[in-house]
């Protein structure tokens, strides 16, 4: 739209990276936060406004086990490095699929292995699939949908599950047996860009 000079909207819904590409582009415009009420901005993280975007939704990838498979009086899974040790925390996995590049587990897979938290970036490709190799017996389903983890959490057809924050609790409040560990979960903030 911008390249014909023929913009029909204000305000596009975009991933991260695609709005860091548009904005080298031009493509965006810079939001005027002067605009808006102190207390509303003071109400978002500064995670969740950059020049070019507002997050309009923030969500987290966590860790999400059976706590009949893992009992209050036993050692529960709180790290990736756990998740992916199956001696001690033995049990049928699901991660994402990562078909669509930023929804992979790419971050949990260093942090499993080893990675320290201020060192993933940038990411070792190479290390992610070896870590993820590591997995792939104990991995049931590679998922690709939200719908797909709340089925399996519901049918108890994994045991340990990286899952997005709002199916996992969607669920723990209808009572199932699952309990969310939120340590070292993965902040996701969908944004809207503003187009010139």
């Amino acid at each position: 739209m911008t390249r014909t000079n023929n913009v029909s909207v204000d305000v596009i819904v975009l991933a991260a990276s695609e709005i860091n590409t548009a904005a080298r582009k031009g493509q965006l415009e810079k939001i005027d936060y002067s605009l808006y009420k102190k207390d509303e901005l003071d109400g978002l993280g500064d995670f969740a406004k950059d020049e070019f975007s507002v997050a309009y939704i923030v969500f987290s990838y966590n860790i999400v086990y059976n706590t009949q498979c893992f009992p209050a009086n036993k050692p529960r899974p709180t790290t990736w490095a756990e998740f992916l040790d199956v001696d001690e925390f033995p049990g049928v996995r699901t991660l994402a699929t990562g078909a669509y590049g930023s929804g992979g587990p790419w971050e949990e897979a260093l942090l499993a292995d080893g990675v320290a938290p201020e060192a993933l970036y940038p990411m070792d490709i190479d290390r992610i699939f070896a870590s993820l190799d590591k997995l792939k017996p104990h991995i049931r389903k590679w998922w690709e949908s939200g719908s797909e983890i709340y089925q399996m959490m519901h049918d108890k057809n994994a045991d340990i599950i990286q899952s997005f924050d709002r199916r996992a609790q969607a669920l723990v409040d209808q009572g199932p047996p699952i309990e969310i560990n939120r340590n070292q979960a993965k902040v996701n903030p969908k944004r809207k860009a503003q187009r010139p």
